[in-house]
């Protein structure tokens, strides 16, 4: 087992969503030699059982922490396994490769992104993590061509010409599906059958991701085709166990989890690129299909949605006034129980552009974003102030509605 130091990492104190457990045993021994530890250099190992929430992008379960002793360090060193998946062609000098490849890995972890590598003996994909998919024999530059071609182009005609973005977008939406593919589900070395198989799932999902245009980001602009038959429900089960078990998953994931029956569903880029990333699964047989929105169809999405926010934004109104009526009655109550905050609400949801003609008022810049921020202060200072509170009304579902309909024009 070879190890990489990741020098200065861990914060010494921890971090929120880390849970670690010591190390013991014989694997110590390598340890220290990782680290090229003295005989009377005193360390503790703790390895990574469980990384979540933004910690999971920096660490990985089997990373291991070592705390050096007598040292005030505010920064522990990390050890993380090599978890490289590796094609060498006999005719191809491995150690030439190894030093432009260690390279590589660096530049990738100092700056937390993913890189890229192609030339005519050999390619590579490395991740933010520092795992590489490493693929050399003669004419490697074929290999993921059209996929690579966007990203690490052999020629480029004019300095003027460039990549359109949606192209790069799609390029590594692919290569990143094929990665995960390698180190998470293949065991040994790679062989010339598993590059072959992966030139079809890398241009599979390179065509589905063009296919989506233009769009980007989390507004949902996508229409997702769910298919029903019974052969796609193990995919389904597979993502409901991982959001069950806290897994982050997307809008279209938790959806389907709340309506099975579900024929068709808006999503944003982000989630249709987090499914096909899933596509290495065994159990994925095509379960989605994605669309773009006609223009028709668009705006009479708008259209439903703003109908729905103007009638929810009426009734919040109507249910406010009446809670506030009946609090009034009772004057200490009403000058002492009741909170400032509450008298003003109507007065912060009554927008006369929202409530006659929302529609047309989208156009002007701020209007939206400004009631969607008065709602969430609202709903935030309800959670607050919940003991002093007397049955007040719910505008869950005004909230919800403007978030859904954010999301669709991506505001």
């Amino acid at each position: 087992m070879e190890w990489m130091v990741l020098a200065q990492l861990f914060p010494s104190g921890g971090i929120d969503g880390v849970d670690d457990e010591p190390v013991y045993g014989d694997v110590v021994d390598d340890l220290r030699d990782a680290l090229h530890l003295s005989f009377d250099e005193e360390c503790l190992f703790h390895r990574v059982v469980v990384a979540k929430g933004k910690a999971k992008d920096w660490f990985l379960p089997g990373d291991v922490v070592c705390r050096r002793l007598g040292l005030d360090e505010e920064r522990c060193d990390v050890l993380r396994e090599i978890q490289d998946k590796v094609f060498i062609a006999s005719s191809v000098d491995a150690e030439g490769i190894e030093e432009e490849l260690e390279s590589l890995r660096r530049e990738a972890l100092e700056r937390h992104q993913w890189k890229v590598h192609r030339t005519e003996d050999w390619c590579a994909v490395i991740d933010a993590q520092g795992r590489a998919i490493v693929v050399a024999h003669s004419g490697a530059f074929r290999q993921w061509r059209k996929v690579m071609e966007q990203l690490v182009p052999r020629q480029r005609k004019s300095k003027l010409v460039s990549t359109p973005v949606y192209r790069s977008a799609a390029a590594w939406c692919a290569l990143r599906a094929v990665h995960r593919r390698f180190v998470h589900g293949h065991e040994g070395a790679l062989t010339r059958r598993d590059l072959l198989k992966s030139e079809y799932m890398v241009k599979d999902i390179y065509e589905q991701r063009l296919k989506m245009g233009r769009y980007s980001g989390a507004g949902r602009v996508i229409k997702m085709r769910k298919y029903r038959a019974v052969v796609h429900l193990p995919f389904w089960e597979r993502c409901f166990r991982l959001m069950e078990s806290g897994e982050s998953v997307p809008f279209a994931v938790r959806h389907v989890y709340a309506h099975p029956s579900t024929k068709w569903v808006a999503v944003g880029v982000d989630d249709a690129e987090w499914l096909l990333g899933c596509s290495w699964w065994s159990e994925w047989k095509g379960p989605v299909r994605f669309d773009r929105f006609s223009r028709k169809a668009e705006e009479r999405q708008v259209e439903i949605l703003c109908q729905r926010v103007e009638r929810l934004l009426r009734v919040a109104l109507s249910d406010w006034y009446g809670y506030l009526s009946r609090e009034a009655l009772v004057l200490d109550a009403w000058r002492y129980e009741v909170p400032w905050w509450v008298k003003k609400v109507p007065e912060r949801l009554d927008c006369d552009w929202a409530l006659s003609d929302l529609k047309k008022s989208l156009g002007r810049v701020g209007l939206l974003s400004g009631l969607v921020m008065a709602v969430d202060e609202v709903m935030l200072a309800m959670r607050r102030d919940a003991d002093m509170l007397n049955h007040p009304p719910e505008i869950e579902q005004l909230h919800e509605a403007l978030k859904e309909l954010s999301d669709v024009l991506g505001v």
